[in-house]
């Protein structure tokens, strides 16, 4: 409704400069310390997820890159399906998912590496 969520959540993960004052989350200013991104989740507005895909490949490639030791991988994508319902449904392609389970797989890659805080930019 143009409030600014959208653009709020843009200076919280240091994707937009602050054209006056400053943003803090987490008790940092995420330009001076951009290490506060990784402890920070994300959930987008629009809905961009790979349709051919399955949960089960998308979380274990998001928990790959968020630097979780391969060894715990499995169980960290495992963990995170069964958290957010997904756990019957993690071998069904993506585009075959509701639009409120598209919402959950959202969740689950914002909570791939153990954030503090989650962001959630949803209408």
């Amino acid at each position: 409704n143009g409030a600014g969520k959208s653009t709020a959540i843009k200076l919280f993960l240091s994707l937009v400069k602050p054209t006056s004052g400053c943003a803090e989350v987490l008790g940092e200013r995420p330009f001076e310390s951009l290490g506060i991104r990784a402890r920070l989740g994300y959930i987008p507005e629009l809905d961009r997820l790979p349709t051919a895909i399955t949960t089960a490949e998308i979380l274990t490639h998001m928990v790959q890159v968020s630097g979780i030791p391969p060894s715990q991988t499995s169980t960290r994508a495992a963990d995170i399906q069964r958290h957010v319902g997904l756990k019957e449904e993690r071998h069904r392609p993506i585009g075959q998912y509701s639009t409120g389970m598209k919402q959950r797989v959202k969740l689950a890659q914002s909570l791939a590496h153990y954030p503090v805080v989650v962001l959630l930019d949803v209408p």
